[in-house]
């Protein structure tokens, strides 16, 4: 499975930190330069949980369609305000035609629902037996 986590602050760096461990390699998305190459450099996040250690199985990057690229599973973490602009971004870069995509996974309180509406049309999709 490859992973993609879109939003890199407390939220998402700690899915992050919890999927690299338990589940392999994950990409993770944040608008913000300086968290990106603090993960890459010093392997932490210089603003968000900056006493953990980010696992080296966690490839941070703010090109939206590195982090997309191949994921079978993407988990949306970024702030309710900021939803509409990671869209745009989405939408902009072509991202929207999700070819191979398994699951989109809301985490954010306010959409919750649309995930699991998401999630549910991903799983109607796939083969049975699966």
């Amino acid at each position: 499975m490859s992973v993609a986590i879109i939003g890199g602050g407390s939220w998402g760096t700690a899915l992050a930190i919890h999927v690299a461990r338990s589940a392999g390699p994950v990409r993770l998305w944040a608008r913000e330069t300086e968290v990106v190459e603090g993960i890459r450099a010093r392997r932490r996040s210089p603003w968000y949980l900056a006493d953990i250690n980010v696992p080296a199985a966690v490839e941070a990057t703010t090109d939206m369609g590195e982090a997309l690229h191949a994921a079978t599973l993407v988990i949306v973490v970024v702030p309710s305000e900021f939803v509409a602009a990671t869209l745009k971004l989405w939408q902009q870069g072509n991202f929207l035609n999700f070819n191979g995509l398994t699951r989109l996974v809301s985490a954010l309180w306010a959409y919750i629902a649309l995930g699991y509406l998401i999630l549910l049309a991903a799983r109607r999709r796939e083969p049975s037996g699966n």
